[in-house]
């Protein structure tokens, strides 16, 4: 099978879909040929994996067209689109996007599209979202429509959107965790950054662009009024990702430990010496949110935000893999992080269980697979065949 992945931007930049495009190419090339076109000039090799640098571009938007090009110089079986509002035009528009796709199926029918959205578009709760939600809505209608399959990376959004396309197989994909294990847990680390090996970590991963940093804040003054009422070190916030700056200046009150942007391995590694791993999101935490999957996967006890995009499977899980707070209570967060302090055995409970509820469920070794399945069983047999109906993922997996 050959496949074919859309996508503005790839590694080195900053991108977490960009990330997911390299790691999912990478486990796809087992059973696929695949094929990247990017819009980027500068990209960090994927094994195995074609890599089409400068295919299109979405400055100007129509130029986002020129894909169409190298597409059908090598026509694969499926083009996967991966799909965020933003990533393809300022303000979220780009109606050349969903005219590209059209032209591309009516010049060769054959090629079945695959649509992941990432995203869905911005809710109406200002007058200038209330503006952009209008032509985002559109897009987002367009591009199911020329969809083949069509792939959320949340299962709310299956059940929400169904209906918005009625003739077109609508299932879940879950993200991932982007960054590698790496087996190691190294008390190097914590001497470069100067901890002592019973002082408290307390960790937040990635940008502070979606979190809920007056939880964060409740969460670290919790655990350091216990800290303090037991005769014990103070917590120390371990901040990875690009923000640290900014972050410090919101919490100035707090010791905090900026380690800034690391490489994925080095991500990893500080990973492995949090003690607990804050995932506030004002949505909740979901199975597209690769922050709190690295946390599951590294068996770093996490606690996050129960909101109304949390997957039911993972609202199953809280007490068990995780721990969750609602999204508009920071003091019930961080009265749960208190709890988490106290209990070591609890901590160490909660991150082995987290861990296989990762490996089992959303572990690219596993998410992958069944993708590939559902994009093989739905090849006609015939390229004039007409698409035929296929079991796909499930919209929540077990």
């Amino acid at each position: 099978m050959r496949i074919d992945i859309l996508f503005p931007t790839l590694p080195p930049s900053l991108d977490g879909i960009g990330d997911h495009t390299s790691r999912i190419a990478r486990e796809m090339t087992s059973r696929a040929d695949v094929r990247v076109l990017t819009a980027a000039s500068e990209v960090t090799p994927i094994p195995d994996v074609r890599v089409c640098r400068n295919a299109f571009a979405t400055q100007p938007i129509w130029r986002t067209s020129e894909f169409i090009e190298t597409v059908l110089s090598d026509p694969p079986d499926w083009l996967l689109v991966q799909f965020n509002q933003f990533s393809y035009g300022r303000w979220g528009l780009n109606p050349f996007l969903p005219w590209a796709l059209h032209r591309l199926k009516r010049t060769d029918p054959s090629i079945g599209i695959a649509w992941m959205a990432h995203e869905d578009f911005v809710p109406a709760i200002s007058w200038k979202f209330a503006i952009m939600s209008v032509w985002q809505r559109a897009q987002f209608r367009a591009l199911g429509r020329v969809a083949d399959r069509i792939y959320f990376s949340i299962a709310p959004w299956v059940d929400r959107y169904n209906d918005w396309f009625e003739d077109t197989p609508v299932c879940h994909f879950p993200i991932g965790s982007n960054i590698p294990l790496v087996n190691e847990r190294s008390t190097d680390l914590k001497q470069f950054l100067e901890l002592s090996d019973d002082r408290f970590v307390i960790g937040f991963f990635g940008t502070l662009r979606g979190r809920l940093i007056d939880h964060i804040d409740a969460a670290v003054q919790a655990i350091r009024r216990r800290a303090q009422s037991r005769g014990e070190q103070d917590p120390v916030l371990l901040y990875v990702g690009p923000n640290g700056t900014e972050l410090k200046q919101m919490l100035p009150a707090h010791c905090i430990v900026d380690a800034g942007r690391l490489p994925a391995e080095d991500v990893s590694r500080h990973l492995q010496i949090m003690d607990l791993h804050l995932t506030p999101f004002p949505d909740g935490i979901s199975s597209r949110r690769g922050s709190f999957m690295a946390g599951l996967q590294h068996a770093v006890p996490t606690l996050g935000t129960r909101g109304h995009l949390t997957d039911q499977a993972l609202i199953e899980a809280d007490g068990t893999a995780f721990c969750l707070a609602p999204a508009d209570d920071p003091a019930s967060f961080g009265a749960r992080a208190s709890e988490l302090y106290e209990d070591t055995r609890r901590r160490k409970t909660i991150g082995q269980a987290g861990r296989r509820l990762y490996n089992e469920t959303y572990d690219f070794r596993i998410t992958v697979p069944r993708f590939m399945d559902s994009l093989e069983r739905a090849i006609p047999t015939n390229p004039n065949d007409a698409t035929t109906p296929s079991p796909l993922i499930e919209s929540s997996l077990p």
